[in-house]
């Protein structure tokens, strides 16, 4: 790596642990989630100042975030008490605006936009809704669960993507899910059928996907972080440390040269996938838990972006570290209640 990553001076502290972080496409602003129902817009201006935009309290925790591609200023979560939502703002006056509406009878535990669709995970529930802003979503299907092969294990989807339309080989948009203890499923999206799986070989307890659609990173409590070949579906590496036994994410980096993992003992890692070496340790205070990891590649943005959110009951904070000139935190900010 030609640089070192550098933690922003001030954290951004709350007042309950970070459930979900998400940098918005262009990465002008930063979506965070408390347990305590808090959702928060940030805006990371061009001079490397980070504001608050806008804030509301609920009374439910969200657990995953979204942001809608064509929007800079609009995202979908879902929480822990089943509802599904879109999230609107101005970050001129400083608004927030909230719809949303029952969509599970358990936790939302992945959410994943790609307009029309928004693809919503539940327990072993994995449904495709189609999108509509001031509304209710249209449920189009419930995709069928895996094939258990006679195994009488728990149905958990832990992450779902989209991959885009292949417009060289003619392959429809496709959505990706992968399982806890069932592997991966690829679903058509006119068909809704699952067109392909493979096994892995442990409980993939969380994932990520490349910015080309091609790799696929697995947190795989037996044995570590592995990345697989979403073409062929084999493993091609496996990084064995990962600071802990909870659903860390991990998210690639930097053209897909690097993946950022988070753990346990108050540190995230940044993994160089070609050499399966870790180049760089981003520490943070000794008790904290870091479980939530958004990343922001230079290609999109002037400098690579980190946000690392901490689950820690005496410090819960998410911390912004970039390549690059410093970056400042400013924390006037309006909270409002819904």
């Amino acid at each position: 790596m030609s640089s070192a990553y550098q933690q922003c001076p001030s954290p951004i502290f709350f007042g309950s642990s970070i459930t979900a972080v998400s940098f918005s496409p262009n990465a002008r602003f930063l979506a965070t989630a408390t347990s305590d129902g808090g959702i928060w817009v940030w805006e990371i201006q061009g001079d490397n100042q980070c504001t608050v935009v806008c804030s509301a309290s609920g009374d439910t925790t969200a657990l995953a975030i979204s942001w809608i591609q064509s929007s800079r200023v609009m995202f979908v979560y879902g929480t822990e008490s089943g509802n599904v939502a879109t999230c609107s703002f101005s970050h001129d006056i400083g608004t927030l605006h909230i719809h949303g509406f029952l969509g599970h009878c358990a936790p939302v535990n992945c959410i994943s936009a790609s307009l029309p669709f928004v693809a919503t995970s539940a327990g072993g529930q994995l449904c495709v809704w189609k999108w509509r802003e001031n509304e209710p979503w249209y449920e189009v299907v419930e995709l069928p669960c895996p094939q258990t092969q006679g195994r009488d294990l728990e149905m958990l989807v832990t992450a779902i993507f989209w991959m885009p339309m292949d417009e060289e080989s003619g392959t429809n948009c496709q959505l990706i899910g992968t399982y806890l203890h069932h592997g991966v499923c690829i679903y058509d999206s006119t068909s809704w059928a699952c067109i392909r799986s493979f096994p892995l070989g442990g409980m993939a307890v969380s994932a990520s996907i490349s910015s080309d659609s091609k790799l696929l990173s697995i947190l795989n409590l037996a044995v570590g972080y592995e990345i697989y070949s979403l073409q062929s579906g084999s493993r091609l590496r496996l990084f064995t440390h990962f600071g802990g036994r909870r659903a860390s994410s991990s998210q690639f980096a930097e053209n897909d040269m690097y993946l950022v993992c988070g753990g346990e003992q108050g540190e995230a890692y940044v993994w160089d996938i070609r050499t399966g070496q870790c180049v760089q340790t981003l520490s943070h205070y000794a008790h904290g838990k870091v479980l939530a990891v958004d990343v922001r590649s230079p290609h999109i943005v002037s400098q690579a972006l980190i946000v690392t959110g901490v689950s820690d009951e005496l410090n819960p904070y998410a911390a912004l570290w970039f390549k690059g000139e410093r970056c400042f935190l400013r924390h006037n900010h309006r909270r409002l209640t819904i």
